[in-house]
């Protein structure tokens, strides 16, 4: 892996372009006499990302959602496909706010 120095906020607008789901760049010299065209995909770019309700907080993937709540990914995995619980919690795939609202009432609905 080579390491490139940040400059000019480079990681803080490279975050922000791929939370708001941009992965596609190019790159140009200030000049203009080269360019790269690149995809850069964030850290569990093949896992889906999952929501906790009760706690509101939103893991990379369901490994990760399963290590922070010391259970098996299968549990998390059954817990969003059967709208059951799993450590007293409810799961959902994220996509967005306006998803995770919907959840949210369906569940207070109860």
């Amino acid at each position: 892996m080579k390491v490139i120095p940040d400059k000019n906020n480079f990681i803080e607008i490279l975050e922000e372009c791929l939370s708001s789901g941009n992965s596609s760049f190019m790159f140009v010299k200030l000049d203009g006499s080269k360019s790269l065209t690149c995809r850069i995909l964030p850290e569990y770019a093949n896992g889906k990302k999952v929501r906790c309700v009760e706690d509101n907080k939103v893991f990379k993937s369901i490994k990760e959602a399963a290590d922070y709540y010391d259970c098996h990914t299968k549990e998390i995995r059954n817990a969003i496909k059967n709208l059951t619980e799993c450590k007293g919690k409810h799961f959902h795939e994220w996509f967005n706010d306006d998803h995770a609202q919907v959840f949210d009432n369906y569940i207070q609905k109860g």
